[in-house]
This record gives structure tokens, sequence and C-alpha cells, in this order.
């Protein structure tokens, strides 16, 4: 460990606390491992003279860790050679003194087979300690982790593992634990390096999770253990862990392949189910340089309660911001099932938010954001991305609100044949290649849908990734409930009729919005949710008190482009109400006033022509303007010019 010491590690004793993180080594020798001097000081920065000798006391140990127990004693651990070389574990009561009441006079040195190394330390809050290194296993020609777990006094707790001990072996030459965390679960993540030492395999990042009986947590990465390759060669140093219960795990990496690579801080972040997080860095992964310019080690990482991440070089301490990494744009992950903006690309620059191949913006004019992404004003409103050329992507930190089965839409176009692009969550292609429709000009669109895609709920990224070809235009990304699919299951033919009651699955904000529970006669007619269906006088069903606002989605199958009539059978006994069609969230006939008729269930066919459509699935919604009420009774599409 390095030089931070965690926030709980106060005694609270004379205003003071044990430097526990801190040490200057000397050499004893009559051993071959450093001596230890372990001091504590005053808030001043004067040594504690309550503590040992004049603030600070000696350990014939070389010690590789130090914890604080809750009651304030201290738990110091490294290796010491009898024969072998053998764990050995050191505690001192609060005043500095050695606890007789823990093993031999206050020591435990644990001689299990062979040499073992002991390297990091931690304290359960029931007043056990875990000590953790390296080690032979009993079948095992090469060290592999190996944890101990020992009963307050110092003897080895049975019930861990067997006979107290627990190896684990991530098949590499040398398998080294560095670091220990125990989560609030009781669960304990081990950290350190696999196959160090060992020809043609690189050196990894690794993590083990145990449950409290020591056997391999199943639910962590599907088995317990994970092995996280950066470059060549690597070396984990230290861990630490979040508050929403993600991992973070610091250390050097650098690239052994000629021509080498200079030497690079990293940190990388795990989710707490033991994959890597995709949302953090470049694929999970930040490189940093030392802030004082000299390639020394990260010897420790502390997570602050904000998110925040400091992280120790030698003599200098380094603070980094989440959102100076990455980050949703707008400061929020976008929420789905819902539709994403192209140009609301992830905040972090390039290969972090995004991977632009030219720089500046093809149009040498900077468009709603100043970096190397193509933004440009679109003639459907707002803004799109053009020129996105082959192996181009753009990122989406999201929050997908549940698990489930999902639809990805896309609005795209190439005026050139054979385009295609693919969306990836957090690393992973869900869609494969998505052909990109041909279209007559840029910034003119389609869209495409993809369905079937199973998602896990929480915060992801997203990618649009662009095929091997140049060029796509973009407009925007849209993640679906899978349950929104048209009644009955097949798309409605356009040109065709829509009954009105016939509104797409999905429910409530998905297939229909209605500002009241329950329908409004006081019982459900044909469906069962809060759409106001009653039985129509003209025979089958119609909808009725459509509100301001309210709105019904019908997916539909456009078999030709074209431009198109829209005509629909509505009425309403109030003057001036009025509504809208819109296809694919893109308003398509602005208002179109409700003929004032009689009574209730009476209506009228209205007609606005003009609306081009292209060939594809889309989904059409019957939207209520701003004053309530009107029935409806369905919905026509009539194609009546384009191409033969």
């Amino acid at each position: 460990m390095g030089p931070l010491m965690q926030p709980s590690e106060t005694t609270g004793s004379s205003g003071a606390s044990p430097v526990t993180r801190s040490f200057f080594s000397g050499t004893e020798s009559s051993l071959s491992f450093s001596s230890n001097v372990l001091a504590r000081y005053n808030a001043d920065g004067s040594p504690d003279a309550t503590f040992g000798g004049g603030g600070s006391v000696v350990t014939p140990l070389g010690t590789s860790d130090v914890a604080l127990q809750a009651d304030g004693r201290i738990l110091l651990v490294g290796s010491v050679r009898v024969r072998d070389i053998d764990f050995e574990v050191v505690r001192y009561n609060a005043d500095g003194s050695l606890d007789s009441t823990f093993g031999n006079a206050g020591v435990v040195v644990t001689n299990i087979r062979g040499d073992e190394a002991a390297n990091a330390v931690v304290a359960e809050p029931g007043g056990k300690i875990i000590v953790a290194g390296q080690g032979f296993g009993p079948t095992s020609l090469r060290p592999d982790f190996m944890l101990v777990r020992y009963q307050p006094d110092g003897t080895l707790d049975f019930s861990f593992g067997s006979g107290g001990v627990v190896y684990t072996d991530f098949g590499g030459r040398r398998d080294s634990v560095v670091d220990l965390l125990i989560q609030p679960d009781g669960k304990i993540v081990a950290g350190g390096l696999g196959g160090a030492n060992r020809l043609n395999v690189p050196d990894d990042f690794v993590l083990a999770r145990y449950l409290p009986s020591g056997s391999l947590d199943a639910s962590f990465n599907n088995g317990g253990m994970v092995r996280t390759t950066i470059h060549e060669w690597s070396s984990m140093t230290a861990l630490d862990l979040q508050v929403d219960g993600k991992i973070v795990a610091v250390g050097r990496s650098f690239n052994l392949a000629f021509p080498m690579t200079v030497d690079d801080a990293v940190v990388v972040q795990y989710r707490a189910d033991g994959t890597v997080d995709r949302n953090f860095g470049v694929d999970g992964v930040v490189y940093m340089r030392s802030p004082d310019g000299v390639l020394t080690v990260p010897s420790d990482v502390d997570v602050q309660p904000d998110g925040q991440i400091l992280v120790t070089w030698g003599r200098s301490l380094a603070r980094y911001r989440y959102d100076s990494v990455r980050g949703a744009f707008g400061g929020t992950p976008h929420p789905l099932p819902g539709r994403i903006e192209a140009e609301h690309y992830d905040l972090g620059g390039q290969s972090t938010g995004y991977f632009d191949t030219t720089p500046g913006n093809e149009q040498d004019v900077f468009v709603f954001r100043t970096d190397d992404v193509d933004i440009k004003v679109s003639r459907e409103g707002g803004h799109t991305i053009g020129w996105l050329a082959g192996g181009e992507w753009l990122a989406y930190t999201s929050n997908l609100a549940r698990p489930g089965i999902y639809v990805v839409e896309a609005r795209v176009g190439s005026v050139f044949p054979g385009r295609t692009f693919h969306v990836e969550v957090d690393g992973r292609d869900v869609t494969g290649p998505i052909a990109v429709p041909q279209v007559p000009e840029w910034d003119t669109y389609e869209t495409v849908r993809v369905g079937g895609i199973e998602l896990a709920a929480g915060i992801q990224v997203l990618r649009v990734v662009m095929g091997s070809e140049d060029f796509m235009d973009f407009k925007w990304l849209a993640v679906i409930d899978g349950r929104t699919w048209a009644y009955g299951g097949v798309p409605h033919p356009i040109p065709g009729a829509i009954e009105a009651e016939e509104y797409d699955l999905g429910g409530q904000g998905v297939g229909y919005f209605d500002t009241t529970p329950g329908n409004e006669q006081g019982h459900a007619v044909f469906r069962g949710d809060d759409v106001d269906i009653k039985e129509s006088r003209e025979g089958g069903y119609t909808i009725r008190w459509l509100a301001a606002g309210e709105w019904l989605a019908y997916t539909a199958d456009v078999q030709r482009s074209g431009l198109y009539a829209i005509e629909a059978r509505v009425g309403s006994v109030f003057p001036g109400r009025t509504f809208h069609v819109e296809v694919d969230g893109r308003e398509a006939t602005g208002p179109i006033a409700v003929p004032q008729v009689a009574e209730w269930d009476t209506y009228q066919t209205v007609r606005v022509e003009g609306i081009e459509l292209g060939a594809g699935i889309q989904v059409l919604r019957v939207v209520m303007g701003p004053q309530d009420f009107m029935d409806f009774q369905w919905l026509q599409l009539v194609r009546i010019a384009g191409p033969d």
C-alpha cells in the first residue's frame, strides 16, 4: 500500500492518528528483510509522545501492508525467513505496545508449505483478519493467490477455505495478491497480477471475489475470477471500492514489443459483477503520467464519496474528476427506452466520446459543438452528423430503466449504396451490420430497425459504429421496448387503413399516452388498459375522450415510398379541436381541424395530402392538440404519387 490513509483509519486518542500508510524502512543486519518504523503524529505534525517510544515503534519486519482495526489496534504484515519464507502478522495496541493477546506476544508466523509472501491485510468488522499474498497450493508447482484468515486471537480460522487457507490459480507462472477489500456484504475482493515471468503470456491485472466462507463467488464475472490484459506487461498495485459497488484498480503497464512504449500509470474500473466498466475512460481504462514527471509506480488509490479518484505516485498526489474522463452530454445519462439525438454524444473528446478520422468540421465551421465531429444543421430540424467515415464512432452513456428485449432504431441515409453501421452496448455488437438506406441526396433519411436485442438494466455505453466504407448521415438513435410492436404482431401495411383501437402494444408511454387511469366509462372494452375504447354506432370500436396531449402509436410497414394522403375519421361536439400525425417522431401534417359534430360517436373524414414517406417500418402517432376532447374511429394512408 502507499501513503494514503483511509478516513476510517483514525483512533481518536489524544487527537492523534497513526500514519498507517507512510513508513521509513532500514535494514536489520540479523535479518534479510527491512525493519519497519511506525510513527504517530499529533494534529499539529509533532510526534505523539504517548505512542511507543517518543512517537514511534520499530518492528523487525519488512512490512508490506498495515490495517487499523475498529478498536484502534494496528496490524502489520510482511514476510520473515525462518527456514523458508513465511507470513508474519504483528499486532500493536493503540498505545504502540505489542498486543500480548495476539499469537505469541503480539506476533503470528504462518508456515503452510514452501515460500509464502504476505502482501496485504484487512481487518473484518467482527475482529477476524485476512492476510493475502502468494503461496504454493497442495498440488501447485508455481505460486498462486493465497489468502489466510485468522481468528481475533491470531489462530487460524478453520471455517475459511481448507484449514483457514484459500488458493486461487489464474494459470500464470506466478499469481500474487497485492491488495484486499471487504465489501459491505462481507464478500472479499483480492486483486493482483497473474501470469508474471511466464514467456509469451501477458502479465495482467487479475481479480477474484470470495464468499465469506472462502469459496469463489460464482456471480462475479461468471466464476469468481477476472483477468484484464492491458499491454504486454501490467502490474496492479492497489484497489478501492466505490459506494455504488464498483471496484477501482491502479497500477502500471507498458508494451514489451518493439518499439517499446513508455511506462503508463493506469486506472481500471470494474462493475460490481466483475466486468470491466466500459463507461470509464477508453473501454474501462485511463492512462496517466505521474504529475511529477517521474515514472514512479502508482502506490495507492482512494475513491472519495463524491466519486473523485485520488491516485498517489511516490511523493505526488493527483485527483481526477470522473467527468474529465468521460460523461454523458448534459451531465446525465440518456434515459432509455427513448431517443438520443446524434449530436448529443459523450463528453471526453477523441477516443472517449467519439472517434473521428479528420480534424475539424468538414464544412470548415463549427456547429453546435467545437470538436472534430462533423455536425451540421438538418432540414428535418435540429442537427445531424454528416461525413461519418469508415470506422468512426460516437458514444452515448445511457441509463436503461429495466432489463428486457428491445428494438434499436436509427434515422440514417447515404447517397452511396452498400453502406453499413452497427450498434454496440458496452463494447458488445448487439445488432450486426445494418444496411444504410440509399437516398437521393444528403440530409435525407429513412428509419431502420433491428429487434430482438436483449439488454440489461442500468448505465451503459451505446456506440454507433460506421462500417468499413465512407459515408453516411446520422440523425438520431432510439431504443424501444421490444414489446412495442403493431397490435397483432404484424406492422400495419401502408397503403391501408388502421383501426383506432389497434394501437401498439407496450403500454403507457410506449404504445399510447393517456392522462387518466382506466376507461372513462368505468369498464374495459376490447383491451384492458387506460385507453378509452367503446363500441361505435358505425360498427366495431372507437376511441373516445381523447384529451389534450394524449397520443396513440401505430407501427406500420410502408410498402412503397412516395407522396401520401393521410385520412382520419374523427369528430367532436366542441369547436376548435385539433390533432396532428407524426411519422417516426417528426410532425408530418401540422394541426388538423377536427369537425364539430352534433353528438358524440358521430364522425367526418378529414384529409391532408403531400406527406412524403420512405419505404419500410416506421411508427405513426396520432397526437391530440392542446384542447380536450375528440372521438377517433380510424386512420388511413393513401399513396397519391411516386415512382412506379
